[in-house]
């Protein structure tokens, strides 16, 4: 599969394959099906497949975008359809057949992103996950019109500023909270509490890295290794998460390693984040 040279992809070096023919014919199945239907923007792969990193275990994912007039027709009539093909072609049930759970992940996108509810206590939301599962780290399989590369224009390389540099903010103040609760739940013994908010504080860390670097995620709990030393070259900061999320046993002492080590990662973070750019 050839990658446009302007894409996110080759700006990271990631090439789109398929790990067995039995994906890339359950891919090709899907693509014959949907390509007749003018209403689709663009069929894009998406995730390990997109990037070059799905194992023979993987499944194909996929992403079906259309414009905001058209998804709740789309989703009423022809949503149940697309799933009713997927459960009965031969190529799609011969890789279901191969793999632990769905063959095919399809999902539908109408292109509309907006920050979603972020709590003291939920983890951050999937704003910049959302967009770059959608416009950054994809390959388009099929395109009709204009509306993907509308998309892309508006969000990519990266979203307004302002509303980043807000984010951050925003970002940051949540893990430096989650941190903040997590030996104040430790020493009552609040163990697993505890390490449900040191969990958060690392996603959270996540989230305000990769918004000021103006990259977007893949995801927070997946890809770790791939995200942070191959695409951010911060191999240190990996083997920091792996580090912090490693605790031998659950209890105050190790609580205490780890929020020292990470506190240090968050408030480097938060100064280089203050630091007015020249």
């Amino acid at each position: 599969m050839r990658v446009d040279p302007n894409s996110y992809l080759a700006r990271f070096h990631k090439t789109p394959a398929f790990p067995t023919t039995r994906h890339e014919r359950a891919c090709e199945s899907v693509i014959d099906h949907l390509a007749s239907d003018r209403r689709i923007s663009a069929l894009l792969l998406t995730c390990s497949c997109a990037r070059g990193q799905a194992s023979p275990q993987s499944c194909v994912d996929m992403t079906v975008l259309v414009r905001p007039e058209h998804h709740r027709q789309f989703v009423a009539e022809t949503w149940p359809l697309i799933e009713q093909f997927i459960l009965e072609d031969g190529a799609c049930q011969a890789l279901q057949a191969s793999v632990p759970f769905d063959g095919i992940d399809i999902g539908l996108s109408s292109g509309q992103f907006r920050p979603g509810p972020h709590g003291y206590a939920t983890g951050p939301d999937g704003y910049e996950v959302e967009i770059g599962n959608t416009l950054a780290w994809v390959h388009p399989l099929l395109r009709r019109g204009s509306y993907l590369a509308e998309l892309q224009s508006r969000y990519l390389p990266y979203y307004d500023d302002g509303l980043a540099q807000r984010r951050l903010e925003t970002a940051l103040a949540f893990a430096h909270n989650n941190l903040d609760h997590v030996m104040a739940t430790a020493r009552r013994g609040l163990y697993i509490q505890a390490h449900k908010r040191l969990v958060n504080t690392v996603y959270e860390f996540l989230q305000a890295l990769f918004i000021s670097r103006r990259i977007y995620p893949i995801t927070y709990d997946k890809w770790v290794r791939e995200q942070l030393v191959d695409i951010l070259q911060e191999p240190a900061l990996y083997d920091l998460v792996m580090e912090t999320l490693a605790i031998p046993a659950l209890n105050e002492r190790a609580f205490g390693q780890r929020v020292d080590a990470l506190r240090q990662a968050l408030e480097s973070l938060t100064r280089t984040a203050n630091t007015p750019s020249s």
